[in-house]
């Protein structure tokens, strides 16, 4: 089953949570851990949350992409 989180191109992070502030715009906290991310079940529940998230619609500063939260095998 496949996980979507809001993700920052320009640091190589996803969201872990936002926060709106009393001036009505959001400040995003980015995760330093995979597992600290915020996560969605549904892409179109992601895409509605950075809709939200974002005042300017072609503000490109976060994009939804898919999460996977397996480790990968080392090769020992």
């Amino acid at each position: 089953m496949a996980s979507y989180g809001l993700y920052h191109p320009a640091s190589g992070k996803f969201v872990s949570n936002y926060i709106r502030n009393l001036h009505g715009r959001y400040e995003v906290q980015l995760a330093n851990d995979i597992q600290d991310t915020r996560i969605w079940a549904k892409k179109e529940s992601a895409e509605l949350q950075l809709r939200k998230l974002l005042n300017d619609p072609d503000d490109d500063m976060l994009e939804v992409r898919e999460v996977s939260l397996t480790v990968p095998k080392w090769n020992v």
